[in-house]
């Protein structure tokens, strides 16, 4: 982009400075690959950045160059008047260079998140799945992940068949997020389905059974809302009742701060 003596003249003047220097855009043709005699217009421009030390001397000068083709082609720039400095209008690529890598940055980022969102769902649905419950019109559950969370977390439910005519179920909440709480979930889930089997009754497999409470709500307070609820809205069929009974108890969809597992069971 400059010879070797400008290029060393500015370098000079940033370790003098230790203030940056941008490079007003310059126009290069590039010769096309396969068309012999045919170049395509493009424009760079240039940015030297110093580095300081602890005793504010420059240790290190960071030079870059960015392909500013697409700014210098826009309508902005030829609608500017009176036209810009050539320190202006390197600063002007400079900002405009950098936009564009957080754009880009951005992009990636989404990309990943989206990733990241679609791992932690599918591990969250895996750790739900319940074989038995498919087998259970009476029975309906319904999981509301934590607003802002990746859908990882210790909230579970179970529904174990158990000979000849019976069966368990079973609701808990392993304190925390993240894959540490999912992995213990997970093995107190199976623990317990394993127990549950081997054991003559549930009440021996399971000591506590599922309660609802809320971080900022007493239990007994809770406890009433959700019997004032039931009262209310105890004929409906269970699929219609479980989504009754959230939009009672104030949590219709997501966006609350805490995970939520709900079963109904018509008895």
């Amino acid at each position: 982009m400059q010879t070797e003596q400008a290029c060393c003249v500015r370098l000079q003047g940033v370790l003098d400075s230790h203030a940056p220097d941008a490079v007003a855009p310059r126009r290069f043709d590039i010769p096309v690959d396969g068309k012999p005699g045919e170049v395509e217009e493009r424009w760079w421009c240039g940015m030297s950045s110093p580095v300081l030390g602890t005793d504010g001397a420059v240790k290190w000068i960071i030079a870059r160059a960015d392909d500013v083709t697409e700014l210098m082609h826009s309508p902005v720039v030829r609608e500017i008047t009176p036209p810009l400095s050539n320190q202006a209008t390197g600063i002007a690529a400079q900002v405009y260079a950098r936009s564009h890598d957080l754009e880009q940055l951005n992009e990636r980022l989404r990309q990943a998140h989206a990733r990241d969102r679609e791992i932690a769902v599918t591990l969250q649905e895996v750790m739900l799945r319940s074989p038995d419950l498919d087998r259970h019109r009476e029975i309906a559950v319904r999981y509301l992940p934590a607003y802002g969370r990746l859908n990882v977390c210790g909230d579970w439910y179970d529904v174990v068949d158990l000979p000849p005519d019976r069966h368990s179920v079973a609701i808990g909440d392993v304190v925390g997020h993240g894959l540490e709480a999912a992995a213990v979930m997970g093995m107190l889930r199976s623990a317990l389905s394993a127990a549950i089997r081997a054991v003559p009754s549930p009440a021996q497999a399971l000591e506590v059974l599922g309660l609802i409470e809320r971080r900022d709500e007493d239990i007994d307070v809770g406890l009433a809302r959700l019997i004032d609820a039931l009262a209310r809205s105890g004929t409906l069929p269970v699929e219609e009742l479980a989504y009754g009974l959230l939009a009672e108890m104030g949590v219709p969809g997501g966006g609350q701060d805490d995970d939520i597992a709900l079963v109904v069971v018509r008895l």
